[in-house]
């Protein structure tokens, strides 16, 4: 929930025999928000492509259709962030 990309997250379990031992059975609910925004990054001197397939190979989140909530920005800039360091 706190990467701002969820609406809600919910889980449910229950107790279950299986194989001569006792575990749990358990469900994830996510809902993701449906309220996207267009991401533009534009940074001088960097190809907008290789800026993308960078960000998408180290968080399969950020993509170019973003929710607009604080905690999602605030994930694109530490990612760009990180980027341009590494550069």
């Amino acid at each position: 929930m706190d990467t701002g990309f969820f609406e809600s997250v919910q889980y449910r379990y229950k107790p279950v025999q299986a194989g001569g031992g006792s575990g749990y059975h358990l469900t994830f609910q996510v809902v993701e928000i449906r309220d996207l925004h267009p991401v533009v990054l534009d940074i001088p001197g960097v190809s907008a492509e290789t800026l993308w397939r960078w960000l998408v190979s180290r968080d399969p989140l950020l993509q170019r259709h973003s929710p607009g909530d604080e905690p999602a920005v605030a994930r694109y800039k530490k990612a760009v962030e990180d980027f341009l360091a590494e550069q």
